[in-house]
């Protein structure tokens, strides 16, 4: 039967859209493939960038391999941000159930930088859907099967401290840790007990590291940091007593073990101190712990370096892949000398071995500080950071004026037991009475009360025109400790007559009184100065020369004749001033003075009077000097 032209037609076009809708939904099925494939590249990378492991596996291949790979690396590399971005999808096989991926990783190491890398990752349609077909490659290109990331940090080594010639005084060398293992130990507080009577470590914080409770059986914790010399005493105090333990390692020598106290220790950095150094430091750096390696410890710690390592399956580093270089520090160069660091610390030990005290010593000519002891070691940083009335010494200020003024050793003045001044009844020592008597022979005894009456007939701001002459209200800092040195305008007369014999609102450090004395030695006060790249400090005006005449004639007589004695040494021409400042405890002892070219100031808190308890330790260093 023939077919009408209308129904052949008819039938025609059927079959023309009939194909023309298989070719629509063939390209509308490759556009769904390309768009899955997109999205779980794109999921991928953000499962990846966020840290969550079992989304990621869930897009990969290989699931468990790329989720243990994946963990491992965030884990070792312990990165502050990571991004992971997809730049690129090739869908151009997709149809077939194949497509390419690129993604732009950016891990950002913190001191250790910013690393960043592009991966290919190819994608198939498996089974369950779209997958990143994974391999090691995927998490870094050059990663092979059996290898992992490692993140290593290493500071370089520490810088010495050196004396002015570049000898070292403190450098690389082996020490001693002195520490717990707490698994070992049957008694805590025995323990705490027997490092505390060994060391210098504090029992308290020995005590409150056991009772930790974040602390490994196994692991050592250390408390102090010894030198080889003292190690073998230690070793045989705390043998017996169980979880106690000394090891030998690398750290910091000493040229001579006085100097420990100055220059302090490097050990373990406390949770305090890695707060306040902040970056680059973490948990387990060492830094100094005290002295000079913690004053100056970003200088002579330098920064650290690291790298990101390929290690293979028996931890050997396979390749390098990421490293960022340490910045070596430079070594600091300081004014000390160990001969007179260890006289100073012998002569404080001899005389006064259970104080808290502190001996200065400096140049007369540039106050460079050539000892700084404080007692106890390893304690408070007296001679620097304390702010003490300097009693007596300060009439050295006050007599400096009077000599400006006029006043001559030889004139008279008088020294009754009492004086007022504003009201306020002002005593000598010992209840002295000497009547009238040359001035002289008032600075020789320390009579407060001629000092009094003839600093009040002063011209208005003579006192602090003499003060400000020898340093005090400069700024002057070592080793971060800005130096004590302050008169207060005084509030009324009677301030005004206790500043006169350094009572009241006076306040100093024993190292600025040293740099006074040598200021009074020399004819012109010189700011101390610990670094050698400090020598050109502040510098006061030349005093006139009838002040530093009468001042070196009263301090010999001060010396030979008078309360300081006991400073007195055959063969060596000492200067100086006993100082008794009275305190809400009892009384500070001072001495001040200088023999040869060197000066020095002694302090003994709550010592008593200072001809009897500060004189005597000035005398013992200038006869080990002398010797």
């Amino acid at each position: 039967m023939r077919r009408s032209p209308t129904l052949t037609l008819l039938a025609a076009l059927v079959v023309v859209i009939a194909a023309g809708a298989g070719g629509f939904w063939w390209w509308r099925a490759g556009q769904g493939e390309q768009r899955a494939a997109v999205l779980t590249a794109e999921r991928f990378a953000e499962a990846w960038e966020a840290g969550e492991h079992d989304a990621l596996a869930a897009t990969a291949t290989a699931a468990d391999a790329a989720r243990d790979a994946h963990a491992q690396a965030e884990g070792a590399l312990d990165p502050e941000a990571l991004t992971v971005a997809v730049t690129e999808v090739d869908t151009e096989d997709a149809r077939d159930g194949e497509a390419a991926a690129r993604l732009a990783v950016a891990w950002d190491l913190g001191a250790l930088g910013e690393w960043d890398y592009d991966v290919e990752v190819a994608l198939d349609r498996t089974d369950e859907g779209w997958r990143v077909s994974w391999d090691p490659t995927v998490l870094h290109p050059d990663l092979d099967e059996g290898q992992t990331l490692r993140r290593t940090r290493s500071w370089p080594e520490r810088a010495a401290i050196t004396d002015a010639e570049g000898a070292t005084l403190a450098g690389p060398g082996e020490v001693v840790e002195v520490g717990v293992q707490p698994g070992a130990v049957e008694d805590a507080d025995a323990v705490a007990e027997a490092l505390a009577e060994a060391t210098l470590a504090e029992e308290d914080e020995v005590a409150d590291l056991l009772a930790r409770d974040d602390l490994e059986p196994d692991w050592f914790y250390e408390v102090v940091v010894l030198t080889d010399a003292d190690a073998d005493e230690v070793r045989a105090d705390i043998g017996d007593v169980p979880g106690t333990i000394a090891r030998e390692t690398g750290g910091r020598e000493l040229a001579d073990p006085a100097l420990a106290g100055v220059l302090g220790t490097v050990e373990e950095a406390t949770a305090e101190q890695l707060e306040d150094l902040g970056a680059p430091y973490e948990a387990g750096d060492r830094a100094g712990r005290r002295g000079l390696e913690r004053a100056w410890e970003r200088e002579l710690a330098g920064e650290p370096g690291g790298a990101v390592e390929v290690i293979d399956e028996d931890d050997a580093v396979a390749a390098t892949l990421h490293e960022d270089e340490p910045v070596e520090p430079e070594p600091v160069a300081v004014t000390l000398d160990a001969d007179v660091q260890a006289a100073a610390a012998q002569a404080l030990a001899d005389r006064e071995p259970d104080a808290e005290a502190a001996v200065a010593v400096v140049d007369v000519d540039d106050a460079a500080v050539r000892a700084l002891v404080d007692a106890p070691e390893g304690g408070f940083p007296r001679g620097r950071a304390g702010a003490y009335p300097p009693g007596s010494t300060f009439k050295v200020v006050t007599a400096a004026a009077l000599l400006e003024h006029g006043l001559d050793p030889g004139d008279t003045v008088t020294c009754p037991e009492t004086t007022t001044a504003g009201g306020r009844e002002i005593r000598n020592a010992g209840d002295l009475e000497l009547g009238e008597v040359p001035f002289a022979e008032a600075v020789t005894e320390s009579c407060n009360t001629a000092f009094v009456d003839e600093a009040l007939a002063l011209p208005d701001e003579a006192l602090a025109e003499a003060a400000t002459a020898l340093g005090f209200g400069a700024e002057v800092t070592v080793a971060g400790s800005t130096l004590a040195a302050d008169v207060p305008e005084p509030a009324d007369t009677a301030e005004e007559a206790l500043a006169a014999i350094g009572q009241g609102r006076v306040s100093v450090a024993p190292l600025h009184m040293a740099s006074v004395i040598a200021g009074v030695a020399s004819g012109r006060w010189d700011a101390s100065h610990l670094r050698v790249d400090e020598a050109e400090g502040e510098q006061g005006p030349e005093l006139a020369e009838p002040v530093v005449e009468g001042l070196e004639e009263m301090l010999r007589e001060a010396v030979t004749e008078g309360t300081g004695t006991a400073a007195d040494v055959d063969g060596a021409e000492v200067r100086g001033k006993t100082g008794t400042a009275e305190v809400a405890d009892g009384e500070h002892a001072w001495f001040v003075g200088w023999s040869g070219d060197l000066a020095f100031a002694v302090l003994v808190e709550e010592g008593g009077a200072g001809g009897e308890t500060a004189a005597p330790i000035a005398g013992e260093l200038v006869e080990a000097l002398a010797d």
